[in-house]
């Protein structure tokens, strides 16, 4: 079974750091840039980013594999995400027939 929540979500690596100024050169984002995207993400594209980031890529590695293997990758997380949903659906039913 993959583990995909336990991931942490960039810019919330916890601690008390103080933000820092970014250079116009600086291309880095930073925490706030980082939730704003989170924020704006579909719920199908933040489990996407966690699977990418559960199996050790970014969504630009995906981009420049040769076209075999990033089919291979994109069956991989296709697999992954039905499983996801599959998972929170039996979850839900069970805990409808528990109170019911």
């Amino acid at each position: 079974m993959t583990v995909l929540f336990n991931t942490p979500v960039a810019g919330f690596a916890g601690g008390n750091h103080a933000a820092s100024p970014r250079s116009a050169g600086d291309q880095k984002p930073d925490a706030t840039d980082e939730f704003l995207k989170f924020m704006h993400q579909s719920p199908q594209e933040r489990l996407r980013d966690l699977i990418l980031r559960s199996l050790g890529i970014t969504e630009e590695q995906l981009k420049r594999m040769p076209p075999d293997e990033r089919m291979k990758t994109e069956r991989k997380i296709a697999e992954l995400m039905r499983d996801h949903t599959q998972r929170k659906i039996e979850e839900k039913a069970a805990e409808a027939s528990d109170r019911g």
